[in-house]
């Protein structure tokens, strides 16, 4: 033994574990020590949630002539009543700060139970997962994909730690699971079922020759098809449900392999983190060359061989990461029936598992151990350099801040947002959560998949639809009279030239804010609130957009 027997312990049992909470607090600092952490689509989600809670409380007779429930269990529920309960206790931001964290907390420990159901793997492989979870699907605020990937960590790990018989693990507890991974998005619960299916085929083959295969398959597959049941079921209801068919966009053969290899699923902003990706390559290499020249050296000298056995792994998840891949390849990026940006997501799945089939080859301990250690300090830069980007952001929410003290509870909401500020799209929508507002680009209402929608008549008219694209193109005086007879709020952020489109408008717009509506606060950022009453808009007729 290298070491005396107490540093071993302490390097090998002890480091970890103090190890995944100095990181875990590392990833969580950025959620807390800023005023507010902006991801994409978060506040959208949690505008959802606050609309979620007074429908199905009923409290919110406003909210009842425009939305409804969805009386479909859809693969995206989860997230929309985890924060319809945080939504009676705490603020629209601290319910995104809680969300970032449980996906945080989760997908951490997940990752960890997850390498723990196998043997053979040092502990210092159960940190691995601190290196994925920063990435573009949590800047952009997919709430649900983000809790399936977790999730699905944890299942995986269930579902290996059932099939080895350990105690406290049964297969009831794997089928509940599977169902909660089902309620949280499409992908996580499909993912799994294809995970399944390569670990049968890799095992089915290892032990093909085993006298005890049969024995062992008898003991199996009846309890794990009893567990898999209830989820595929929904699943298969849900598939094969009248559906929005949309237009599918898929996104060209090259870029998803230009994706896949740049590790484009980390990019929490841009192509400057390459250097952070590049750190997985580098360090998984090195580490493969230390590990194949030991390996071959203490072969020559000692004739044992350390790889027996262990292939079963790395082939699985290479297989896994293959098939993930090729989904990308098949499955639309996008449709105007279904959900978008479903590439980067297959991307980024497929890249972690390629990740961890290379780092699962690393046998020597201490070449591991060093491994995980560079890519934590990797990651943790990685993360301080997101917590600098996102403090640069900060400044919008004192200005939504301000704005808010000027508005009157029930209405709509409009945003004209012509400066961008990218992931600063959907924060009008804390006004919205604040003030009981009607957003008008509500995240979602219109889709099938959403767990509340807009009324049936308000989804199949155009006119009201065209609010979730570029707002600015589209006529106040085409709204539904439900909503006109409301006080429209209007919050411009720039100026119309910022945007091509917005700039053709201008004369439009100019003539409608004069003619029909107040100004209620101008800052010196370019941020202007404008009151459209009922009774003002019909003194006089605007020019038609």
């Amino acid at each position: 033994m290298i070491y005396p027997e107490r540093i071993n312990k302490f390097l090998h049992d002890i480091m970890p574990e103090i190890l995944f909470a100095v990181m875990l607090v590392v990833l969580l600092v950025p959620i807390w020590s800023l005023n507010f952490f902006p991801t994409l689509d978060a506040p959208g989600h949690v505008n959802n949630g606050f609309i979620l809670r007074d429908l199905i409380s009923g409290h919110s007779e406003f909210y009842n002539n425009v939305f409804e429930l969805n009386p479909n269990w859809s693969p995206n529920w989860l997230s929309q009543l985890l924060l319809a309960g945080l939504s009676s206790f705490f603020s629209p931001i601290d319910c995104e700060r809680i969300v970032h964290s449980l996906y945080i907390i989760l997908f951490a420990g997940g990752f960890r139970f997850f390498a723990r159901s196998f043997s053979g793997f040092t502990n210092y492989f159960g940190l691995l997962g601190f290196v994925f979870i920063y990435n573009y699907t949590f800047i952009l605020g997919f709430f649900n994909f983000n809790l399936s990937i977790a999730i699905f960590l944890w299942c995986i790990g269930l579902l290996h730690r059932v099939i080895s018989g350990r105690k406290g693990h049964s297969f009831w507890i794997l089928a509940m699971a599977l169902v909660v991974l089902y309620s949280s998005h499409l992908v996580g619960i499909v993912s799994f079922f294809v995970y399944a299916l390569v670990w049968a085929i890799v095992v089915f083959i290892r032990q093909l020759k085993s006298k005890e295969f049969v024995s062992e398959l008898k003991r199996l597959w009846m309890p794990l098809v009893l567990s898999f049941m209830p989820s595929f079921l929904l699943l298969l209801l849900y598939i094969t449900s009248d559906q929005e068919a949309g237009v599918f966009q898929s996104l060209p053969s090259d870029e998803i392999m230009r994706l896949w290899k740049s590790q484009a699923g980390l990019f929490c902003f841009n192509d400057a983190e390459d250097g952070f990706t590049r750190w997985n390559y580098f360090v998984v290499i090195a580490g493969l060359l230390v590990t194949i020249f030991v390996l071959v050296l203490r072969k020559r000298l000692t004739g044992f061989d350390h790889t027996k056995g262990w292939w079963v792994y790395s082939v699985s998840w290479t297989l896994f990461s293959i098939l993930i891949l090729a989904m990308a390849y098949i499955v639309p990026d996008a449709s105007s029936g279904g959900g978008g940006m479903l590439t980067i997501r297959l991307v980024f799945i497929s890249g972690m598992f390629a990740i961890l089939a290379l780092l699962s080859l690393l046998r020597i301990r201490l070449v591991l151990m060093v491994a995980v250690v560079v890519l934590l300090i990797v990651t943790a830069d990685k993360v301080s350099f997101v917590k600098r980007k996102q403090a640069e952001k900060n400044y919008f929410i004192k200005q939504i801040t301000e704005v808010s003290k000027k508005m009157e509870d029930q209405g709509v909401l409009v945003f004209l947002d012509f400066r961008g500020g990218w992931p600063l799209g959907h924060y009008a929508k804390v006004l919205a959560t604040e003030h009981n507002l009607v957003a008008l680009d509500n995240l979602g209402a219109h889709k099938p998949f959403s767990p509340i929608q807009w009324t049936n008549d308000l989804r199949k008219n155009d006119n009201h639809l065209c609010w979730v694209g570029d707002q600015w193109n589209c006529d106040p005086r085409d709204l539904d009279d439900r909503l006109q007879e409301q006080n429209i709020y209007i919050l411009k952020w720039g100026e119309f030239e910022e945007r091509d489109s917005g700039a053709a408008v201008k004369e439009r717009w100019n003539a409608f804010f004069e003619r029909s509506c107040s100004l209620v606060h101008d800052d010196d950022q370019g941020m202007q609130l404008y009151l459209s009453i009922p009774a003002k808009r019909g003194e006089v007729e605007p020019e038609k957009f």
